[in-house]
């Protein structure tokens, strides 16, 4: 979940995490964990749905690229190709290296577009 900080520029602000479903090799979101966490995060940041929303997905790839397979690309244009009129959607995909190091590569996905990779920032 983010806010809008400029035109196309965003801040994660907070995320939601399902430790209940998936493996360390498939991602599974439990949709009633993520809705109560959306509506906690809208509760707190007033509804303003134009500076806070829901940007997409993030999961981990423990032991493989911080690249998005094919199964990820597919999920993804599907959620932004569904009938809830999502414009775009985000995937962050992280990775934890040595010494605590996380690496972390991130990618749009919009409707009728295939995913491109974006600049993540770090604050």
């Amino acid at each position: 979940m983010g806010e809008q900080i400029d035109i196309d520029r965003f801040k994660i602000v907070d995320f939601s995490a399902d430790d209940k479903t998936g493996s360390a090799a498939h991602f599974v979101r439990s949709p009633e964990e993520h809705r109560a966490a959306l509506d906690a995060f809208f509760a707190r940041t007033g509804r303003d749905y134009t500076r806070y929303n829901y940007l997409g997905e993030w999961h981990s790839h423990p032991s493989f690229s911080i690249s998005p397979s094919l199964e990820d690309c597919l999920s993804m244009n599907d959620l932004v190709s569904g009938e809830r009129s999502i414009d775009f959607a985000v995937l962050l995909i992280t990775r934890l290296r040595f010494y605590k190091r996380i690496s972390a590569s991130a990618f749009v996905f919009a409707r009728g577009r295939s995913g491109s990779r974006i600049e993540l920032v770090k604050d």
